[in-house]
């Protein structure tokens, strides 16, 4: 009765470790900072720190000996019936991504000014019509939760400023999913090649 207990509890523990989302925040301001966040912890990918330079030791010269020249072995060519299988695989795989992901946050703030103010006032009239094109597109292709995209127009600023923020998630549990299935599809590509080879061959022995 205990192991059972024990493989129960082993069970719902790998069951609440694939549901906890994996995140991962970006930030721009000076310069892009990016973080993958596991619930209360952080681990920061971008800006990575520099390693110091190791001091290269000099080898010893060896004496160069003549190649021989490698017989080159034929590559094996894709089929277009096999490309288009993995075309395929893989507009699958982006749109159940596209479904799975989550976006948490979604900041983007546009600062426009210049010497020029006429340039400056038209560059921010277009950001806005791009906000009002992308928006809809964006909601219909993501699961947003916050979103906030603006444009400021500040005549004594001399540059275009940009700040963003993001945060998207998805579970362990849904990357698990989708690599099951790429898997899945192919292996099956890979037994439809292997079966299509076969046949030829079979073919080509009964002419």
């Amino acid at each position: 009765m205990t192991a059972l207990w024990i493989v129960l509890g082993v069970l719902a523990a790998l069951v609440a470790l694939s549901l906890i989302p994996l995140r991962v925040r970006a930030e721009y301001g000076q310069e892009l900072r990016v973080w993958l966040c596991i619930l209360c912890f952080r681990l920061k990918l971008l800006p990575r720190k520099e390693k110091p330079k190791k001091p290269k030791k000099e080898k010893p010269k060896k004496e160069k000996k003549e190649d021989k020249p490698k017989e080159e072995k034929p590559k094996p060519k894709l089929k277009p019936s096999t490309l288009l299988d993995y075309a395929r695989l893989g507009l699958e795989l982006l749109g159940s991504l596209r479904r799975k992901i989550c976006i948490y946050e979604l900041t983007l703030h546009a600062a426009f000014g210049g010497a020029d103010e006429a340039e400056a006032a038209l560059n921010y009239g277009r950001a806005w019509a791009a906000i009002g094109a992308v928006t809809p597109l964006l909601e219909r292709t993501f699961r947003i939760k916050k979103r906030d995209l603006a444009a400021q127009f500040e005549p004594q600023r001399r540059k275009i400023a940009l700040t963003a923020r993001a945060e998207a998630g998805i579970t362990l549990a849904q990357i698990l999913a989708l690599a099951l299935h790429a898997l899945r599809g192919w292996l099956k590509t890979r037994k439809n090649d292997k079966t299509e080879e076969v046949a030829q061959k079979h073919d080509k022995s009964d002419q």
